[in-house]
């Protein structure tokens, strides 16, 4: 993955600009997220970048200033066309993107050990796991059951389970959007699932993804009882009973607030041994699964 440390203060002086006009441009008020024109011009870049369609509607999400920063993290993807998603970060300019901004600040030792417990906070407890717990590679992921590019990432972590074998342990952390309706049931019902058993949990989970397009406020609870009647290490009674009377609320709202602190603000967000990554599609995390560890 490339890196990019933005040494901000230099770059605006060895652009013209003088210290006055730079400390006024950096100044808290002046982080004006990105406007139409922004936005048309930066998805005309990447739709020539990255060779989609000319017809690929592109949408773009501001998640906002990055370290207290002008930065500006956006994610981009398609809502029709090939599947496409990339979170970026945007200078106050909006000329320039970046896959990663390092905060140049913080003392390395420090920034390892923030690393460390991150890493220990994302395997902490009785969370769903795939692989063996002695895998030098653990990939946690926060996702969303009602989410349509996390049920593609789904699909390529099942696929490298598959050919990374033991080198890899996958971590399913629940993080439901607000703006899905029947996300948080889902993720409920999955979490009752793994009450029971870790099998019953990812038949669940492959269940709800694969069944994404046809699920809704309405039949989900029909869905996922005809599920649990024959789910594998499961107690259909148990479970029903767990579902009805909301008895994993309080842990969704734990990995809510788990996702919040480690700085996930959207779906799919993924962890390589405790350090956030960027990146969707099976070869890009197929290299990250496969770097050296310890190897940034």
């Amino acid at each position: 993955m490339n890196r990019l440390t933005v040494a901000t203060c230099a770059a605006l002086l060895m652009g013209g600009i003088t210290a006055g006009a730079a400390f006024h441009r950096w100044m808290p008020d002046r982080c004006a997220p990105p406007d139409e024109a922004d936005k048309s011009r930066l998805k005309s870049f990447l739709r020539i970048k990255y060779k989609l369609p000319p017809g690929a509607e592109i949408g773009v999400a501001d998640g906002g200033v990055a370290f207290g920063s002008c930065f500006r993290k956006l994610v981009f993807a398609t809502l029709s066309g090939p599947p496409f998603r990339a979170e970026l970060f945007a200078s106050p300019d909006f000329r320039f993107l970046t896959k990663e901004l390092l905060d140049a600040r913080p003392d390395p030792k420090e920034a390892a050990e923030r690393q460390r417990e991150a890493a220990q906070s994302l395997v902490r407890g009785n969370v769903p796991v795939r692989g063996t717990g002695k895998a030098p590679v653990t990939l946690a992921v926060f996702s969303d059951f009602q989410c349509p590019f996390c049920a593609r990432t789904a699909k390529v972590l099942n696929g490298l389970g598959d050919s990374e074998g033991d080198r890899l342990r996958v971590v399913y952390h629940y993080f439901p959007l607000s703006i899905h309706p029947w996300a948080r049931p889902a993720a409920e019902a999955a979490a009752c699932a793994q009450r029971q058993s870790n099998t019953a949990f990812w038949s669940l989970h492959d269940f709800l993804f694969a069944h994404q397009n046809e699920l809704s406020v309405d039949n989900l609870g029909q869905h996922v009882a005809q599920w649990g009647r024959t789910a594998p290490d499961l107690d259909p009674g148990q479970f029903e009973r767990c579902v009805r009377e909301s008895l994993t609320s309080g842990q969704i709202e734990q990995d809510v607030a788990l996702g919040t602190e480690l700085g996930v603000r959207g779906t799919p967000a993924l962890f390589v041994n405790g350090e956030p990554v960027d990146g969707s599609s099976a070869d890009e995390l197929r290299a990250l699964v496969r770097r050296p560890v310890g190897v940034r």
